[in-house]
């Protein structure tokens, strides 16, 4: 007997920024058991570099064989806003991102995410292009800002929407898939569109010395050519003409760790941008670099303060000196095409009918109202931990021949202990990994509030302080409690947030796997 043949497997490109690159994040809902999944976003980069990946030749055949294209760009493009970028630039890249996905002939779904620094201008751009084009959109910043949801979902980290959500908005995108609607027939512009052009080092002047370098991590594989400080490249003759909107960098190992630095120059201008070590990034280019024949790349080595702001580093910050090299992966460039845009503050914008899918957004009105809930009845079980102690210092003192009984309470009452327990006890299921972020959020803002309300207290009334743990009859039998998986978690969480948001993304995703693979907790 013939087995039957597989099903044919609907086929995605995924294009934004890091809420797309996570793991656990946007794609993680779109890699259903049906779903072939291209992944091309890159964090903490604006529309430039989508732009770029879908005229890139290396893209071409997944791009050809995609039935949908997803994206988002929204947190990225306005956060280059308060760098130094205007509106005009970021817009212009977005409108010919715009022009080449038309071009491309696929479905596309455009999500808009929540952000709180979110550009409004760039939004109702993106809702213009896609009454015009036929794109269409989920917005999400709209529906919180409506339901006055920003800013309880602005977690310790803005730019990073609770990747489960963004799960659940995949998800969601997967489900009502077929009902997204087609391009409009017939609207392209083409005749606008620049003629785009990808370098690399190797193919520039003075390039006979560089060594490539294959650079490549569990979601990309990318080759860079190192450029000392004693080389100069030169653009090659068929480029004259071109501009320089964009470089892709992707350096480790510096000496001096975000202090890389770079100068792009012509006859005319000179652009000094400065750069992150260990990340891969492309940076857009603020101001146009039109290359002639003394267009030149090369090292910072008079140290000269950057002309422009980079990502994630402000025009103002130091160059370092003794910089010995950048690894570079390729250069963006442009000729030809519309490159002014009218960018208005259209207020009101709203996306046509048939295109608008923001229904599929999770109800998350009723998940934060869920979440408040549960904290509301954690709360008397927490603020009782307290005014117990409280109450038995009063007992003490009224009889001191009393035995000061309960370190337990106390050291459970550490906020390491109550973190690390609601770790352990939201890791049983998928809505308590879900709710997660916001009750280790609710536990520190009350834990906060109870020690200023202890203060307050002890304040007014010095005899209410409580007395050191070591005075307490089972304080020794009570230090155990520090040795349990839950405070060790809470501990753990702590330091990884003290050494920045990202390592404690990092630890929460190692808690959990340990949690899965069957660390025993007590």
């Amino acid at each position: 007997m013939q087995s039957s043949p597989k099903p044919k497997k609907t086929k995605i490109v995924l294009l934004g920024g890091s809420n797309s690159v996570a793991v656990k994040g946007l794609q993680f809902g779109l890699m259903q058991e049906h779903i072939e999944l291209t992944n091309l976003a890159l964090g903490a980069t604006d529309s430039l570099q989508n732009l770029f990946e879908i005229f890139h030749v290396k893209n071409q055949q997944a791009l050809q064989e995609a039935d949908f294209i997803v994206i988002e760009t929204n947190i990225n493009d306005s956060h280059m806003i308060p760098k130094g970028f205007s509106v005009q630039v970021i817009g212009r890249n977005l409108a010919w991102l715009c022009e080449g996905l038309y071009q491309l002939g696929k479905r596309v779904v455009w999500l808009i995410l929540p952000f709180v620094h979110d550009n409004p201008t760039l939004n109702a751009f993106v809702k213009q292009n896609a009454n015009h084009y036929g794109f269409n959109v989920i917005d999400m910043h709209e529906r919180y800002a409506k339901q006055g949801l920003m800013e309880f979902f602005n977690t310790s980290d803005a730019y990073h929407q609770i990747y489960s959500l963004t799960a659940l908005m995949g998800e969601k995108i997967i489900e009502f898939l077929e009902d997204f609607k087609p391009l409009k027939p017939n609207v392209s512009k083409a005749q606008t569109l620049p003629h785009f052009k990808i370098l690399t080092p190797a193919s520039l002047l003075g390039a006979e010395s560089l060594l490539p370098f294959s650079y490549n991590n569990s979601a990309y594989n990318e080759v860079a050519y190192r450029v000392k400080r004693e080389d100069r490249l030169y653009f090659p003759e068929e480029s004259k003409g071109y501009a320089v909107v964009g470089i892709k960098v992707w350096s480790f190992g510096l000496k001096h760790q975000n202090k890389m630095s770079f100068i792009l120059e012509n006859a005319q201008t000179k652009i000094v941008k400065m750069i992150q070590n260990g990340v891969l990034l492309v940076h857009s280019l603020r101001d146009i670099l039109w290359i002639d024949e003394a267009t030149c790349f090369r090292i910072n080595t008079e140290n000269e303060p950057m002309s422009e702001s980079s990502v994630w580093l402000d025009q103002k910050a130091q160059v370092s000196a003794d910089i010995d090299y950048v690894d570079v992966v390729e250069f963006y460039l442009a000729h030809g095409g519309k490159w002014d845009y009218e960018i208005l503050p259209l207020e009101g914008i709203k996306v046509e009918s048939q295109y608008d899918f923001s229904y599929l957004i999770p109800n998350v009105l009723a998940i934060k109202e869920m979440i408040e809930e549960y904290n509301a009845r954690m709360d008397k079980k927490r603020f009782a931990s307290l005014e117990s102690q409280i109450k038995a210092l009063k007992d003490s003192k009224q009889n001191s021949k009393i035995v000061l009984v309960g370190a337990d309470l106390r050291i459970k009452s550490h906020l390491s202990f109550r973190l690390g327990n609601a770790m352990v006890l939201n890791s049983k299921s998928l809505w308590g990994m879900i709710r997660l972020p916001y009750v280790l959020s609710y536990i520190n803002a009350s834990y906060k509030q109870e020690q200023r309300q202890y203060q307050e207290k002890i304040a007014k009334d010095p005899t209410l302080k409580l007395p050191p743990l070591e005075s307490y009859a089972d304080y020794q039998e009570a230090l155990k409690i520090k040795n349990y998986t839950s405070y060790k978690l809470g501990e753990g969480l702590m330091v990884a947030n003290c050494a920045g948001k990202g390592r404690t993304i990092l630890y929460l995703f190692k808690a959990f796997m340990a949690r899965i693979f069957g660390l025993k907790v007590v």
